[in-house]
């Protein structure tokens, strides 16, 4: 059974990297790019150790010059059925691999909590949305002053604000430093937002 991580430009290389279970991982050959994966006996659980060791391999290989990442649990039985599947993708696919070549992803956390706003007239319920709008706000100031690092924005509003920002890997110090004290940081990551 193949396990895929995700894929990647064919000058990749995966010499030594050691995926789920400890299995290597290959890099097989799909014409357009190669895809990154590792032989397994049955189809993973997902466990903590699992879902780091996917995203460490995605990681080394965004680090690499560019990848695709895939989500954790992808297996095939067969080289055959893996190609099957991206056949439909292929043209996509290598378009995606070549617009995140040498990106990584940051992720923010805009703090705050929808009832910081005690001070303000109103219910429960107002000061709940002029809150979330006060970190929209800090969230649309951060984007502003990352303009010139950000390669790609995705703001997702929920019960959190956070943002997964792409830029080149070469400016993940110039990011940490516009965001310092701004906005909870993690990363660098794989750029799975913007798959």
């Amino acid at each position: 059974m193949l396990y895929a991580y995700g894929v990647v430009s064919r000058g990749c290389s995966s010499a030594g990297l050691k995926g789920l279970d400890g299995a290597p991982v290959e890099l097989l050959d799909a014409g357009a790019f190669a895809v990154a994966v590792s032989r397994l006996q049955a189809a993973p659980d997902a466990t903590r150790e699992r879902l780091v060791a996917h995203h460490r391999i995605c990681l080394v290989l965004a680090e690499q010059g560019g990848v695709v990442p895939l989500r954790f649990g992808n297996v095939f039985a067969s080289w055959g059925d893996l190609l099957t599947h991206l056949s439909s993708r292929t043209t996509e696919l290598a378009n995606k691999l070549e617009q995140l070549a040498g990106c990584v992803e940051m992720t923010l956390r805009i703090p705050g909590s929808d009832t910081e706003t005690a001070d303000s007239a109103g219910g429960e319920g107002t000061r709940y949305l002029l809150g979330k709008k006060r970190r929209l706000e800090r969230a649309e100031d951060i984007q502003r002053a990352l303009k010139p690092i950000l390669k790609d924005w995705r703001l997702t509003s929920g019960t959190e604000i956070k943002a997964a920002c792409l830029i080149d890997k070469s400016k993940v110090a110039a990011f940490q430093a516009v965001v310092k004290e701004r906005a909870r940081v993690s990363g660098p990551w794989a750029p799975s937002s913007f798959v």
